[in-house]
This record gives structure tokens, C-alpha cells and sequence, in this order.
């Protein structure tokens, strides 16, 4: 049982891990070129001044929180678009009684899955 929950939670810290670097990524190299491009002429000329340390520096102190709690947001949709693709291959792999209205019911949870996946998307 608690093997279950240790799995799970090396699971979403992974997610979580890779969800926080990828944003950290993003807003390191986003904030270098807003540096670059919104900076003055003689700045750009200016090799002394790394822009990328600063942009590294600004994600780990002013916007770690914010890049933190979009990872977590981030993690927590890619764990419910797997929870609905698995339900959708599950669901569809049964073998009920193929009655009109089984099939009817299984189009419309198939529709309901994927319009579920598409607003994540």
C-alpha cells in the first residue's frame, strides 16, 4: 500500500521536475531576448553585460514562485490527460455485449473523453 503512494509521488515530483526546468528554460531565454530587444542601443553593443545570467538570475529569485506554481498547474494536466487516455483505451478494450445501446453509450463516452482531451490541449 504504501509502495502505491510512494510511486505515485516520485511520479508527479518527476513530472513536476522536468514541468520546472522546461519553465525555467523558457523564461531564461524569454527574458534575455526581452533584455536584448528592449534594451538601449549601446547596451546591445555591450558585451560585458550577460543578459542570459541575468534573465537565469531573475527566474531563480523574483519569478521562482510563479515558474514553480505553473509547473505544478502543468503537472497536474498532464496527469489527467493520462488518466483520460487510459480510461478512453480501457473503456473501448471491454468486451460487453455489443447491443445499440451499449454502443451508443460507448460513442457518447468516447466523445465526452475527447472533447476533455481537446480543451486540455
Amino acid at each position: 500500500k504504501y509502495l502505491d503512494y510512494y510511486v505515485w509521488y516520485q511520479v508527479v515530483a518527476m513530472i513536476w521536475t522536468v514541468s520546472l526546468i522546461t519553465n525555467l528554460n523558457i523564461g531564461t531565454v524569454a527574458g534575455s531576448a526581452g533584455l536584448w530587444y528592449f534594451g538601449d542601443e549601446s547596451e546591445r553593443s555591450n558585451a560585458k553585460d550577460n543578459r542570459t545570467c541575468t534573465a537565469l538570475k531573475w527566474c531563480f529569485t523574483k519569478s521562482f514562485g510563479s515558474l514553480a506554481l505553473g509547473a505544478l498547474v502543468s503537472t497536474f494536466i498532464i496527469l489527467l490527460q493520462t488518466y483520460l487516455i487510459y480510461l478512453r483505451e480501457t473503456f473501448f478494450r471491454a468486451e460487453d455485449d455489443d447491443t445499440t445501446p451499449t454502443r451508443i453509450y460507448k460513442c457518447i463516452v468516447r466523445s465526452v473523453i475527447n472533447c476533455l482531451l481537446a480543451i486540455l490541449q
